[in-house]
């Protein structure tokens, strides 16, 4: 089962590193990460191209304007479609949380909820939507 993480990047090169860091440590390894720039105006970016450059799983996509977290995410979400990511994770570019998440044994305890996406003109509607088990 295929995980995308999609972090939304704006002016946090104090703490993209720290975020990229923990999703590239989790114990369960089939994940991608999709990195959406909302026309970063600090050294975000540049830390995100290098971390590109030594994991594969990272993806990079750059806005050519500022338009908000919201779109980054539907963004994210579209890119993840295509590569057939089945569960989709939202992180914030200052945020570690998951570092204190273990994938693996919430994949294994059903802590995610799986859906539907259909893309029709570069939007994403959800189509169904399951809850496996809630981790609250």
């Amino acid at each position: 089962m295929k995980i995308s993480i999609i972090i939304p990047l704006f002016n946090t090169e104090k703490f993209i590193a720290r975020a990229l860091e923990s999703c590239i440590k989790q114990t369960y390894s089939n994940i991608e990460i999709i990195v959406v720039d909302d026309k970063s105006e600090d050294k975000s970016i540049e830390i995100v191209k290098q971390f590109c450059q030594t994991d594969e799983r990272i993806h990079l996509i750059e806005n050519d304007s500022n338009l908000g977290p919201f779109v980054c995410r539907n963004k994210g979400a579209i890119y993840a479609n295509r590569g057939g990511g089945q569960i989709l994770m939202f992180l914030d570019s200052d945020d570690t949380k998951i570092h204190y998440l273990d994938l693996q044994k919430s994949i294994n305890k059903g802590f995610f909820c799986r859906l539907g996406l259909k893309i029709k003109r570069k939007r994403v509607k959800i189509l169904k939507s399951r809850l496996l088990k809630s981790p609250f």
